[in-house]
């Protein structure tokens, strides 16, 4: 029995210092040092059933068949203890509450909890398990930095920036809260400040594009747009993934753009909506194409964004200008008809095509392109408005 303790203990040594572990318990830790604890529970039965046997007068079949069934019931038993346990294990999000059920007070429990239901966007669950678990243990210095990120969603800038600080006293080397510190704080318009925990960031983890991008969009609030620049491209030089490699080209676009590089600025968001189609940077590609007099290549842009949002409302006013440029939107529009939002882009176009003719004194032409406008979508409130001044007041300009 002695060989078998200190056998327990020698095969749980290595794993077992003087520096402390997250959890006093772990179940893993116990399946070799268990096994000593088995071979002595074997030898001890195997050395008793004889004398048994005789004391009770069995024969060896019978002692057999009673062995044999009191082996079964223990292993049947083990096993479907095992199945249940094991489902316990099928998530994070399962373990950890079944860890909860066991622990209401375990601070880490909590914080992993939280964790699990911010992954999956139940962002009311992860706040109150998040602020459970600071509020049994205060030093969880990732917990609040997490907490924080998940208030951000929701535009509560103070309370994250307050979160974030927190964070970054307990564990001063912290990547992730310094970033979200700096991050934060460029929400604020606190530039300066924010510019010094970015820059400590790139430090503390200098092979991390995250934090090279999230000092550039520092850079680009500051003005400094060329400084920004080269932190988006340094970002670029890791190869991120390509959910962080379309925001870094997305932020270098922008970059560029600032500095009058339209052709470049393209280029970075073409790979960016590439990488991940975003309404938003279909719109900025057409933007600036239209912007320099490239209507032709814009339109598509413009419907793009549509195709992947169809409410997107900068898109269907840019699309609707760039139709209404041309003068006569229907050659234009009817290839894309089918696109949800592209409809009302091209009423909103005969609008825009109404009111260059009436400031022009073109009525007739004015009340045509009006009547075009209700064509194609009858409930177009503007146009109808607009012909309702006509009608009344020859040239009066429509009301709403």
């Amino acid at each position: 029995a002695g060989f078998v303790a200190l056998m327990v203990f020698l095969v749980l040594a290595p794993t077992s210092t003087i520096v402390p572990i997250q959890d006093l318990a772990n179940e893993h830790r116990m399946y070799l040092s268990t096994a000593g604890v088995i071979v002595l529970v074997v030898v001890g039965v195997a050395a008793v059933l004889p004398r048994a046997r005789e004391k009770l007068g069995w024969t060896h079949a019978r002692m057999w068949w009673v062995a044999t069934g009191a082996v079964a019931v223990v292993a049947v038993s083990l096993g479907v203890r095992t199945i249940v346990r094991n489902l316990d294990y099928r998530d994070q999000e399962t373990i950890w509450h079944s860890v909860l059920a066991e622990r209401p007070h375990n601070p880490r429990a909590h914080s992993q909890v939280a964790n699990a239901y911010a992954h999956r966007g139940m962002d009311r669950e992860a706040i109150a398990h998040y602020t459970e678990a600071l509020l049994i243990e205060p030093s969880l210095w990732k917990a609040r930095s997490n907490l924080g990120q998940t208030l951000l969603k929701y535009n509560s800038v103070d309370a994250a920036v307050k979160l974030f600080r927190d964070a970054v006293e307990l564990k001063p080397n912290f990547f992730e809260a310094r970033t979200n510190l700096g991050d934060a704080l460029v929400t604020k318009g606190e530039i300066d400040e924010a510019l010094e925990h970015l820059r400590r960031a790139t430090q503390l983890d200098p092979d991390n594009p995250v934090g090279h991008n999230n000092y550039g969009r520092g850079l680009f609030a500051a003005g400094r747009y060329r400084a920004a620049e080269r932190s988006f491209r340094r970002a670029i030089e890791f190869e991120p993934g390509p959910d962080v490699a379309a925001t870094v080209h997305r932020n270098l676009g922008n970059a560029l753009n600032a500095q009058g590089r339209s052709r470049q600025a393209i280029a970075a968001w073409t790979t960016s909506f590439e990488l991940v189609p975003d309404p938003s940077v279909a719109n900025n590609i057409g933007g600036l194409h239209l912007q320099e007099g490239r209507r032709a290549e814009a339109i598509p842009h413009f419907v793009a964004a549509l195709r992947l949002e169809p409410a997107h409302e900068r898109a269907i006013n840019n699309l609707a200008i760039a139709l209404g440029q041309s003068g006569d939107p229907d050659p234009l529009a009817t290839p894309y008809r089918d696109v949800p939002g592209v409809v009302r882009a091209w009423a909103r176009a005969y609008e825009i095509v109404g009111d260059e003719h009436r400031r022009g004194g073109r009525l007739a032409e004015a009340r045509s392109a009006y009547t075009r406008a209700l064509q194609i979508r009858p409930d177009q409130s503007y146009a109808r408005q607009a012909l309702d001044a006509l009608d009344g007041a020859g040239s009066g300009s429509p009301g709403g």
